[in-house]
């Protein structure tokens, strides 16, 4: 019994995490009182930043192949790639490592089959194709 369905596979599910990860400790950083960083204009920017991203994980493998889903994980991978020099200069070394790891999650999502269309090669997407 499959509990998710095949579009999130490892990668996605990855990405996933590791934004809402990354929302969680901006969150605790801009909230929390004597971080260094509290209510901040830049703090409050990445909050929004991991935010868009943690939706477009959610999004991304629900949406078909093609151009739109490409562009969405070149955007995915350019605002991890942002967030987490927004945390070397905030000094938020954990969402380094957050946005690290959905960077990983990111390019699992892109180079693997989940990023063709739910795991599947596309011979066997013509074969059921073709059956139905």
């Amino acid at each position: 019994m499959k509990i998710l369905p095949d579009r999130y596979s490892s990668g996605p599910l990855l990405l996933v995490v590791s934004a809402a990860a990354g929302l969680a400790i901006t969150l605790y950083h801009y909230m929390a009182p004597l971080t260094g960083v509290t209510e901040t204009i830049g703090a409050g920017l990445v909050v929004f930043s991991t935010g868009i991203m943690l939706v477009a994980a959610l999004i991304h493998p629900i949406l078909p192949s093609g151009v739109m889903r490409k562009t969405e994980m070149f955007l995915i991978l350019v605002d991890a790639i942002c967030t987490m020099a927004a945390g070397y200069f905030l000094h938020e070394w954990l969402l380094m490592v957050a946005m690290a790891i959905a960077l990983i999650g990111a390019v699992m999502s892109a180079f693997t089959g989940s990023a063709t269309g739910g795991g599947k090669s596309a011979s066997s997407q013509k074969t059921q194709g073709a059956a139905a």
